[in-house]
């Protein structure tokens, strides 16, 4: 089954986040990722993304994709 997930406000939580050079980004509600994916694409070099949920059926999607 593939999961797809359209997240919205992407570009608005990115502008929040102001990620910057050895950022260190955790999101508590990462599911299947989809904000994940641009938190990393927006991260320079040597940034940290910790990704947690309790549903751990969508962190077992996250991992095959």
């Amino acid at each position: 089954m593939e999961c797809v997930h359209y997240p919205v406000m992407n570009n608005e939580v990115i502008d929040y986040l102001k990620i910057r050079e050895r950022s260190l980004v955790v999101d508590c509600t990462v599911g299947v990722g989809s904000h994940a994916v641009k938190m990393l694409e927006a991260m320079p070099s040597h940034g940290r993304l910790i990704g947690i949920d309790k549903d751990e059926e969508s962190l077992r999607v996250r991992r095959r994709a």
